[in-house]
């Protein structure tokens, strides 16, 4: 995953309006999370202070972000297996139209 840091307003239009919209916030970070390869959300944090983020603390919320996307991600697969069960059960439930024909020679 590529870092990139801004320090300065000028440097995106984006950020810029940002800032003029939440004219509380001094300083913000924000960390994706990919789920395969994709991008699946943003983990944001702001003060209303002036703050320069440790190496530290960008490398805690790179931490946070990866096990957000693994518990995302195996949440997905939790329900996607419930829902294969639940799919075997209604198969085998029903009755076989192979029972309705006779295949004895």
């Amino acid at each position: 995953m590529k870092k990139e840091f801004i320090t300065s307003l000028k440097e995106t239009k984006v950020l810029k309006d940002f800032f003029r919209l939440n004219n509380d916030i001094c300083s913000l970070i924000c960390v994706p999370f990919y789920i395969r390869s994709r991008l699946s959300g943003i983990i944001q944090i702001y003060y209303k202070d002036y703050h320069l983020y440790t190496e530290e603390e960008i490398k805690y919320l790179e931490t946070i972000a990866h096990q957000t996307a693994l518990a995302i991600h195996n949440t997905k697969l939790i329900g996607n297996s419930v829902l294969l069960r639940e799919s075997h059960h209604r198969i085998k439930k029903q009755p076989s139209i192979y029972n309705k024909f006779d295949f004895s020679v």
